[in-house]
């Protein structure tokens, strides 16, 4: 499994025919004070599974990790893949199947000032860090 594409954006959608759509990839957010409340916005993805890994099901978990450390937010486990598409028909070819996945988030608000990170973990295993800076308005 490959990480093709992983941001955080003012909006992303997956057009009928599989194109993901990003406008606004951004990796600050600025604020006059604190707690700062997070823009509704979404969290892009884009997996390139390959052979079997196209065939069988996997579960995508994300947390929010702010500056000391700690874990904000624990968000719902998403189950993907399960396609019948080339790769799977086709376990020792080259050729990938791409899993364009967007989550939208709103209502979010982070304490302080700081780092911020989506952890992002497929069946468990570590598969990319989506990382957000929140500063002060200067």
């Amino acid at each position: 499994m490959e990480v093709d594409v992983a941001v955080l954006a003012d909006a992303a959608h997956v057009s009928p025919d599989g194109k993901l759509n990003i406008t606004g990839v951004f990796r600050t957010l600025h604020s006059a004070s604190a707690p700062i409340p997070w823009p509704p916005c979404v969290l892009v993805l884009e997996l390139l599974l390959r052979g079997d890994e196209a065939a069988r099901p996997h579960t995508l978990r994300i947390s929010l990790v702010g500056p000391e450390e700690q874990t904000l937010r624990e968000f719902p486990p998403i189950t993907f893949g399960g396609n019948t598409g080339p790769a799977a028909e086709y376990p020792n070819s080259h050729s990938a199947v791409a899993v364009p996945l967007t989550f939208n988030l709103v209502n979010l608000v982070v304490p302080s000032f700081g780092l911020y990170r989506f952890d992002l973990r497929v069946d468990d295993d570590e598969v990319v860090t989506v990382e957000a800076e929140a500063r002060p308005l200067t």
